[in-house]
């Protein structure tokens, strides 16, 4: 956030961080990054450039949840 061209205080980022809105959107990408496990489970072997895909999405929803006021 820090490196970020808007102006936070890490007092801010911790409301946004713990908004309820928030929590709503880390809660659907959980479900997402669930969800493409799920596909690996069921696929993998069958499309590697697919199985590529899906762990991409899982390593970008983590990079998105672990977000936090250092970064």
């Amino acid at each position: 956030v820090s490196q970020s061209r808007y102006s936070l205080s890490k007092e801010e980022f911790l409301e946004w961080k713990q908004s309820q809105a928030t929590q709503a959107v880390f809660e659907i990408i959980i479900n997402r990054v669930e969800d493409c496990k799920d596909l690996l489970a069921e696929s993998a072997g069958v499309d590697s450039g697919q199985d590529r895909y899906f762990v991409g999405m899982i390593r970008a929803f983590r990079e998105v949840l672990a977000v936090n006021w250092e970064d």
